[in-house]
């Protein structure tokens, strides 16, 4: 049994959730930017370890029951080719417009995953996306439950979406 069936086993909320995000986010950038985007297999975060990242764009969604967390990780130069072939530009470094173009990303992909989500009865309430830039940041997510990711390969080289969803218990809530 692969991590993808052990996950579904033990996270199914996760799966429901994220994957329909996956798929979106394969298709929009497949089709905004005209390249090739391959999901590989689902893997596990170690322990202990955080993610390294040049460009993160996060945002959480809140059901009854359980709250998501997922962040797209880029490496700097192939979010600057990927946001460059969805612009039609060529960018050498971090502006305002790719801090807006980056929001913009993860709103396609979740609208056309909210679809789906409604198809499958999925609800709840979205927060509003973030976008960090920087250096080799370290992103780690203040959770009870493991971080799952999905690397992906592109024309334009690798990115990958991380996620982690917990049960929400009343401690959580406001």
């Amino acid at each position: 049994m692969g991590a993808a069936e052990k996950y579904i086993g033990n996270y199914d909320f996760d799966v429901k959730l994220v994957m329909p995000f996956a798929d979106a986010m394969t298709s929009s950038i497949t089709n905004l930017c005209n390249i090739n985007v391959i999901k590989k297999p689902l893997e596990f975060r170690p322990e202990g370890t955080s993610a390294t990242a040049d460009v993160a764009i996060a945002l959480s969604v809140m059901s009854d029951s359980s709250l998501s967390s997922m962040a797209i990780i880029f490496k700097k130069e192939v979010f600057l080719k990927i946001v460059g072939k969805m612009l039609g530009e060529i960018f050498s470094d971090y502006s305002n417009e790719l801090h807006d173009a980056a929001k913009e990303l993860i709103n396609i992909a979740f609208n056309a995953a909210k679809k789906k989500m409604v198809e499958k009865k999925i609800g709840g309430v979205r927060s509003n996306p973030e976008v960090w830039f920087g250096s080799n940041m370290q992103l780690s997510y203040l959770s009870r439950a493991r971080t799952v990711i999905l690397p992906f390969d592109t024309d334009l080289g690798p990115f990958c979406i991380e996620f982690t969803t917990q049960e929400t218990t009343v401690s959580d809530r406001i």
